[in-house]
């Protein structure tokens, strides 16, 4: 209904905005005419003349009008001009010179009314004329004019509009009404005298019915609902304002012409609501049908799942045409397939903790008896006062604590540091000078996580291929830490690997699966890819694991990983 008025109230202020443009070519008209001195001489000229119809004066009229207007002005034009004295002179249709009697200036119509306004603008209502031979449908502009360096008026202009030009604007509105709906539409002019311009109804009563209504209503809006006391219909009005000539355009419609689509509407969204509703069930139906057999196939397929039986475990492939229910499956399949790469990791990581130990262990007898014999040479070497043999004892009793230690835990990077502190502290007792070593590891990766015995076994390597040089071994170890990364180097001064060699052993790293294969290659009892697959395992993706030459000519291993949180 909102937007139905809204094209109602476009439709009356498109009038009013046609009929003040057409209008305004005429007080153009007027306006130029009332600028022009010679025009305004010849109104209040010699008496003689128009008692003679001069036809002279005529022509001048004639001539000097049509120099400030142009001869296509008067097409839709009447120019009168009367001097209160009895002055008559007519330009356009009806050019005319003559002297009119008191009787006849006293009974122009509106007179007092255009001398009230003192010069302002006055339109008359509708009236018919004779233009030529043929009576003419009219509206007046008139104002009163002063003659030079007089101040009261004295004579009144006179432009004389054929109507049927604004008829035609506001029919042309009235037909664009009737197209909104069957019928129904209609147009009412009134202006501020609330006298009636235009109504379509050749019967005066019936427009100005409308213009009674407006007056009654005190709202101060543009849109009013009415009974039509004739039709017994209600009807909708919309108003606009043409400001500048004082008209009021009613636009006006039945109510039920508005309502028409909007019940239409509501009949064709009903309509398709029972069909959409009906085809919807029917569709329900059928992909009910269709879900529920792969779903019941898909819940077995779900009981059938043993986690003692997931190691074994094949699922089956469910037949559908259903995208979702098909990647549903697939994802099922994917989790199967998880399920039992994590079985395999976590046994994996549990196999290769239990060999770590035992390959450290390898040369070992029973702890406790090693503990016990080792406490004895200790007590011996106090009381023979030999404070090497009793450092010697303490460092070999906390490296069998630590490799004999079965917790399956990750220790920290200071524990690594320490043990393999209390390894080089051995070796070097046996090397003297022949061994030099440098750790450097900073304090803030002490608490890092990392598997146990991943550093001391590469340390061991290095010193055996170190010995080697006859001069003097060096084994350098350097730890360093980035946001989230830890990494450590150890590198030696011993023969090294040519790049063939380091090539292959990369290639068997990069063929290894931690999960799958159990390392055998050895390093003085420590397996190599023990220590790869060990981080591999901890750290997946992100483990640094890599071989090159050292700057003292022999080899540097890099090893580390992400640091979890």
């Amino acid at each position: 209904m909102k937007k139905a008025e809204e094209s109602l109230y476009q439709t009356a202020n498109a009038i009013a905005t046609e009929v003040e443009q057409d209008l305004e070519k005429a007080n153009n008209l007027q306006k130029r005419i009332l600028f022009s001195k010679i025009i305004k001489n010849l109104i209040f000229t010699d008496e003689e003349k128009f008692t003679a119809q001069s036809v002279e004066l005529q022509r001048q009229f004639n001539d000097y009008s049509n120099l400030v207007c142009g001869p296509d002005d008067y097409r839709n034009y009447q120019l009168n001009f009367l001097n209160f004295n009895g002055n008559f002179a007519g330009v356009g249709y009806n050019p005319s010179i003559r002297k009119l009697s008191p009787e006849e200036v006293e009974a122009i119509p509106y007179r007092e009314e255009i001398l009230e306004l003192n010069g302002k603008l006055f339109l008359t209502r509708p009236y018919e004329t004779v233009w030529g031979s043929q009576k003419t449908k009219v509206i007046s502009m008139c104002r009163a004019i002063c003659e030079e360096n007089v101040m009261t008026p004295t004579a009144i202009m006179e432009t004389q509009i054929a109507f049927q030009e604004l008829e035609r604007i506001i029919g042309r509105y009235v037909s664009a009404l009737d197209d909104m709906g069957d019928s129904g539409g209609q147009v009412v002019v009134y202006n501020e005298r609330d006298e009636l311009i235009y109504h379509e109804s050749e019967s005066e009563s019936a427009g100005n019915y409308y213009i009674e209504q407006m007056k009654k209503s005190t709202a101060d809006k543009i849109s009013h609902t009415l009974n039509n006391p004739i039709t017994k219909k209600d009807e909708v009005l919309v108003s606009a304002y043409a400001k500048k000539y004082n008209w009021t355009i009613l636009a006006i419609r039945e109510k039920d012409i508005f309502l028409a689509p909007v019940r239409n509407l509501r009949n064709i969204i009903l309509l398709i609501g029972i069909v959409v509703i009906g085809i919807t069930g029917f569709i329900t139906h059928m992909m009910a049908k269709q879900l529920s057999s792969p779903l019941m196939e898909f819940n077995g397929l779900m009981r059938e799942l043993q986690l003692e039986e997931i190691a074994a475990y094949e699922p089956a492939e469910i037949e559908t045409d259903i995208l979702e229910l098909s990647e549903l499956n697939q994802v099922f399949v994917k989790m199967c397939k998880k399920l039992q790469e994590s079985l395999n990791t976590i046994v994996s990581i549990r196999a290769h903790e239990v060999q770590a130990k035992l390959l450290a262990m390898q040369a070992q007898m029973n702890p406790h008896f090693l503990y016990n014999i080792l406490s004895i040479i200790k007590i011996m070497g106090k009381e023979a006062g030999s404070k090497q043999i009793v450092e010697i004892s303490t460092d070999l009793s906390k490296m069998l604590r630590y490799v004999s230690n079965s917790d399956m835990n990750m220790v920290t990077i200071k524990d690594e540091k320490d043990y393999t502190i209390q390894y080089l502290n051995l070796m070097k007792v046996r090397y003297e000078d022949r061994l030099y070593w440098e750790i450097e590891i900073p304090e803030e990766m002490d608490s890092v996580a990392v598997p146990r015995l991943v550093l001391q076994p590469l340390v061991e390597n290095s010193i055996k291929y170190a010995s080697e040089n006859y001069s003097q071994g060096i084994i350098d170890i350097q730890g360093s830490i980035t946001e989230n990364t830890w990494k450590i180097e150890v590198e030696d001064n011993g023969p090294g690997m040519d790049e063939l060699q380091i090539m292959e052993l990369e290639q068997k790293l990069a063929d290894f699966l931690p999960e799958k294969n159990i390392p055998e290659a050895q390093i003085d009892g420590m397996g190599l890819l023990n220590i790869f697959a060990r981080l591999k395992l901890a750290y997946g993706d992100k483990t640094i694991f890599t071989l090159q030459g050292s700057d003292y000519g022999g080899l540097k291993v890099t090893i580390g990983g992400k640091i979890n949180e």
